[in-house]
């Protein structure tokens, strides 16, 4: 009988001691921010589990990305690029640069009126031809005075994304009265740097001493 006694009182001390543990992991999870709740927008919330952050390194409350810890090709630091060309990996978007001045024949002096503009071109030179266009840039043409005058094409001028103002180049310009970059019309002065030119060089000279005429 007292074993009995014994055994029954100890299954009710336990009974009670798991009850209480329950209550308290209950309420400690009634407790914890998001579980069982709603949000003021009236969305349930975010599950404990769900609203964690992974810490990085700083304790930001992020994940630091590969582009952080490798650079921004993914790769670990000291890595070759993935193309496999360096120089094209560390080049600047647009390439360099190009200066020089324009001069004008003066016997082309009474055909440059106000109004106009002077549209300089740069090409990549294919072997003495005209190649791939890179850059161009338009001035206003304020009268034959302006000139000579000096110029700068820059990776601003760069046409299309992507291209590099880089290697042999040839340069031309045009004083055009249609405002159209396209087309050309008979009375529109030209001219070009008689040969090509690499980009980066500076005191390159280039003289407005034709006229164009229309193809027969």
């Amino acid at each position: 009988m007292k074993r009995n006694a014994l055994a029954t009182l100890t299954f009710s001390t336990l009974a009670l001691v798991t009850g209480l543990t329950g209550c308290n992991k209950g309420e400690q999870a009634a407790q914890t921010p998001g579980y069982g709740s709603v949000n003021p927008k009236g969305e349930p919330a975010v599950a404990p589990t769900q609203a964690a952050k992974v810490m990085g390194g700083e304790g930001s409350g992020s994940q630091p990305s590969s582009a952080a810890m490798y650079g921004a090709q993914g790769l670990p630091p000291g890595h070759p690029p993935i193309d496999g060309n360096a120089a094209a990996a560390a080049a600047p978007a647009g390439g360099g640069s190009l200066s020089g001045t324009i001069e004008l024949d003066p016997a082309r002096t009474a055909d440059i009126k106000a109004g106009g503009a002077l549209f300089l071109i740069v090409r990549q030179d294919n072997n003495g031809q005209d190649g791939a266009l890179l850059a161009s840039k338009k001035i206003p043409v304020m009268g034959a005075d302006m000139f000579p005058m000096d110029f700068e094409i820059t990776a601003k001028d760069v046409m299309m994304p992507g291209a590099q103002l880089a290697g042999r180049v040839r340069v031309k310009a045009r004083v055009d009265y249609d405002g159209d970059a396209m087309t050309k019309q008979k009375g529109d002065v030209v001219g070009a740097v008689p040969d090509a030119v690499d980009v980066g060089a500076t005191g390159v000279v280039l003289k407005l001493n034709e006229m164009y005429v229309e193809n027969p």
